[in-house]
């Protein structure tokens, strides 16, 4: 018995190698993971001051909105958080869409949801890997 056991498993061990070694690796990296990393170009993130771009239409009803400008220089941190400056809903600025009540907690923003940049990207033009199908979910038309 214990034979039959050993040939089966060395059995085993022959034809999942010759499987993993048929496998070339393709994903939706276009090319094989065998061969060496090629480096994806950096994207152009779009919009320099805020209010100089229109939101990119959301992913799916899910999908936290993208920022329409960039972020450079702006200070997030649980101290400070200049997004607020603008998105703040007891500020008075016209045209911004201000954070959600879900964002905020006794008078300011929650804990768990002051690092903007962890759900919110700035936007860019780039190709997706695959087709997005859940603007057939979109029963809402949420953009």
């Amino acid at each position: 018995m214990r034979h039959f056991a050993l040939v089966l498993a060395l059995t085993t061990l022959v034809f999942s190698g010759t499987v993993m070694a048929a496998d070339d690796g393709n994903t939706l990296r276009k090319n094989s993971m065998f061969k060496n990393n090629l480096i994806p170009p950096v994207p152009i993130y779009q919009g320099d001051e805020p209010g100089g771009n229109n939101p990119l239409p959301r992913g799916s009803i899910t999908a936290p909105p993208q920022i329409p400008h960039s972020i450079e220089g702006l200070m997030i941190s649980k101290d400070q958080n200049d997004c607020m400056d603008c998105h703040d809903p007891n500020n008075q600025m016209e045209d911004t869409p201000f954070v959600t009540a879900t964002h905020l907690y006794g008078g300011g923003i929650t804990m768990a949801r002051f690092q903007c940049n962890m759900c919110h990207v700035p936007q860019t033009n780039v190709q997706p890997l695959v087709q997005n199908e859940n603007d057939q979910f979109n029963y809402y038309n949420v953009r």
